[in-house]
């Protein structure tokens, strides 16, 4: 084999490893670096140990089956097909469904393969070893895009020691830390559904008896179908009204429950999923919680990333089997941190309940936004990893009763540690979830609650709340509740005073009969829309009333404006 020939193996072997391993998962980072919780040089270094590792098993292959060309040929129609013909991967957002082969996207992303492997080929069998080496020196300056980021030139040692063995000043380590003053604890369970909760706390008393001092409102309502546009109302307690996402998410740095509180002598951390930029004073990512070890935890996201990179690459018949229902192929085999999102956040919240710590230090607030009832269905009842197709109410059920006996476990570690009753502690869910009709009747749950399906379900969150001092048994309150309250009832219940200007009422002060005009508004848009168009045109959304009830509100969401419209 001439040398000629060698180095065109060689290049090319380099060439598809690096494509593969950096090229991809860099410009999924450099697209979405918010939703990636892992630095920039750690992806960097997984990636390049990887590509070693192709190169090292890819080139001698290459020479002994003079494929060397072909090799270069489809790492060049890899790049191409990562960068300017994807196939087509949809919202992976738990109702995600695939393109088959048999439709005008599988189709195409068969055809495109085809075409730049061909190309790509008649291509390499043209070029020298050195205008491949030129390829590559182009490849890797493309992936390495996000390096011209400030905010990407972050890296951190990737050490194989007990992730319980946190840098004590560093801001994982003092989420762990709950001030004997008093701090304010904020868990939103992402998607789950009031009702549902309160069947599981039907079935199980004991989680009842577990949650001393807790009020819960089942008339509660949601203002939005979807996390991105349930957030702002949560957090600032004004209702999402047009203009730009951006520019509300970056008001809540200055205006909102976060700002209230660190007004007040407060620190404040958002742990988990923070949506558009950090609102409040530190933000960590949900795996940061998870105290395994820290090589395992940054291997986990790596190949989360990678696996995601590969969906623009294969053709889209076999996106359902690599997804696997979120876990992906990578992780569940080369990686032992749970994969799923329901696993990870879970694992994040058992992990606070494991390692907690009272402390002297001053009061926070510190809130955890967990996916752990976001679909995919990914757990049993038990906290077992199961794979179920579809989203039947009883399926979703066992999923939230594992969120509910969890945090029931961070209850138990929070009074262990002698902080529970002093603290401020809110339970509480964004939207609720779409699902099938049971299979069984229900009657009113906890003899009061209505039980809800289909999409009208979605604007049904879950809110209970836990005052100060407050010790005594468990209640139930009927008053006409809206998640938007939250900031408005903490300043007037726990930091008494927050100015004027506070939008949404105290829950605690309403009367159970009041009535009261509820407001929320749906849509069909997705969240990649919503960054595109950077909010929402007044004629992709219908503003529906509840007075009274949620099952009986004027409610149609055929009249709902469909996405194409706005793509």
């Amino acid at each position: 084999m001439s040398d000629r020939a060698v180095g065109k193996a060689f290049f090319g072997s380099l060439m598809l490893s690096a494509t593969v391993f950096i090229l991809n998962p860099s410009f999924i980072y450099q697209n979405n670096p918010q939703d990636i919780s892992l630095e920039y040089g750690n992806l960097l270094l997984f990636g390049a140990c990887f590509a070693v590792l192709a190169t090292a098993i890819v080139f001698p292959l290459a020479v002994l089956t003079r494929t060397g060309f072909a090799v270069a040929g489809i790492a060049l129609a890899a790049a191409g097909k990562l960068y300017f013909l994807p196939s087509h991967v949809p919202l992976l957002d738990g109702g995600e469904v695939f393109s088959k082969f048999a439709s005008a996207a599988g189709l195409w992303s068969v055809l495109s393969i085809v075409l730049l492997v061909l190309g790509g080929i008649w291509l390499a069998r043209r070029l020298s070893a050195s205008a491949l080496a030129f390829c590559l020196i182009a490849l890797l300056a493309m992936g390495l895009q996000p390096l011209l980021d400030p905010e990407s030139w972050r890296f951190s040692w990737p050490s194989t020691a007990l992730a319980s063995e946190l840098a004590p000043n560093s801001e994982e380590a003092r989420f762990f830390k709950f001030s004997k003053q008093g701090d304010a604890l904020i868990v939103l369970l992402d998607t789950v559904q009031s009702d549902v909760f309160a069947q599981v706390l039907q079935e199980h008393p004991e989680y009842r008896e577990a949650l001393t001092g807790f009020t819960y409102f089942w008339n509660n309502v949601g203002r939005a179908p979807t996390t991105l546009m349930s957030m702002i109302p949560i957090y600032s307690g004004k209702p999402y009204e047009g203009g730009s996402v951006t520019a509300r998410y970056n008001d809540l740095r200055k205006d909102s429950l976060f700002s209230d509180f660190e007004a007040h002598g407060y620190g404040s951390s958002l742990a988990g999923i923070s949506i558009i930029g950090c609102p409040a004073q530190h933000c960590i990512s949900t795996s940061k919680l998870i105290r395994l070890e820290k090589f395992q935890v940054d291997l986990s996201n790596y190949l989360e990333v990678l696996e995601l990179g590969l969906l623009r690459i294969f053709p889209t018949f076999v996106h359902e089997r690599w997804y696997n229902d979120d876990r992906g192929r990578l992780r569940t085999a080369l990686s032992t941190v749970p994969a799923s999102k329901a696993a990870k956040s879970l694992a994040a919240l058992s992990s606070i309940a494991r390692y907690l710590e009272p402390t002297d230090a001053d009061r926070s607030l510190k809130v955890l936004h967990l996916m752990g009832a976001h679909p995919p269905i990914a757990l049993d009842g038990g906290c077992n990893e199961v794979n179920v197709s579809g989203k039947s109410r009883e399926d979703y059920e066992d999923l939230v009763r594992c969120n509910v006996r969890t945090f029931v476990d961070l209850v138990a570690a929070l009074k262990e540690a002698g902080v529970y009753d002093q603290m401020t502690i809110v339970l509480l869910a964004d939207h609720g979830e779409t699902t099938g009709e049971p299979e069984e009747e229900l009657e009113p749950i906890l003899g009061k609650v209505p039980p809800l399906w289909g999409r009208l379900a979605r604007f049904e969150p879950l809110l209970a709340i836990k005052l100060p001092n407050r010790t005594g048994p468990f209640q139930i309150d009927d008053a006409p509740t809206q998640n938007s309250d939250l900031r408005a009832t903490l300043c007037a219940e726990v930091l008494r005073d927050c100015g004027g200007g506070i939008l949404g009422e105290n829950v605690f002060a309403l009367e159970d009969d009041a009535a009261r005009q509820r407001h929320f508004i749906d849509f069909l848009l997705w969240q990649t829309d919503h960054r595109r168009l950077d909010g929402m045109p007044e004629e992709a959304y219908e503003e529906f009333t509840v007075t009274g009830l949620l099952r009986d509100a004027d409610y149609d969401s055929s009249a709902l404006p469909p996405r194409e419209k706005f793509k």
